[in-house]
């Protein structure tokens, strides 16, 4: 299973728990994406309406995510040759 899936089922749990607190912009798209659903389940309401749009919105969640550890795993090699080349 992907990272962005276990996210998905993490914020799905979570957001079956009426306790949690909703999530903030320090989680993914996907973990906020899986608490929307598993909040809307807890109220017996569908998340997004159509199936079809919770499934597009799923991806479109995991796509963002996939950008963004993109850009942060460039940042942190970056970093790790720059600390190196200067012996730090």
């Amino acid at each position: 299973m992907s990272e962005a899936k276990l996210e998905m089922v993490e914020g799905y749990m979570d957001g079956g728990d009426p306790n949690a607190p909703e999530p903030s912009e320090n989680r993914s798209y996907s973990y906020r994406h899986g608490f929307a659903v598993g909040r809307a389940d807890m109220a017996g309401k569908p998340a997004f309406g159509r199936a079809d749009v919770a499934r597009e919105l799923a991806a479109s969640a995991e796509a963002k995510d996939a950008e963004f550890r993109k850009l942060y795993d460039r940042a942190r090699k970056r970093m790790e040759r720059k600390s190196t080349t200067q012996g730090v």
